[in-house]
């Protein structure tokens, strides 16, 4: 939400409707994990078995879900997210002015 402001967007529906969904594949992902770990069941040597469909629809979150999550943060920030110049663009005599006065 941070970025939001700083871009002059706080308070735009569709900011915030990014920024629900980025909260609800984050707390899905987490849901699916404690849902197979409380379907646990205990084996003979003592440890205990996730359950497992409830394992690998969490492993299928988590491999799909955060590149959505980034995608979702760069739409809100305007891609300065993934074009952040380098500290060498920064101190360029050229580039460095320009890069301070409009950042």
């Amino acid at each position: 939400a941070t970025i939001a402001d700083y871009n002059g967007v706080p308070n735009v529906s569709h900011i915030k409707d990014k920024i629900v969904e980025m909260t609800h594949l984050n707390e899905t992902i987490f849901a699916a994990g404690i849902a197979s770990s409380h379907q646990a069941h205990k084996m003979k040597s003592g440890v205990y078995l996730n359950e497992d469909v409830l394992a690998q629809v969490c492993k299928h979150n988590v491999t799909r879900f955060p590149y959505e999550i980034a995608r979702l943060a760069q739409d809100i920030a305007g891609g300065l997210v993934v074009t952040l110049p380098s500290e060498k663009d920064f101190r360029h005599p050229v580039a460095g002015p320009l890069l301070k006065k409009y950042l």
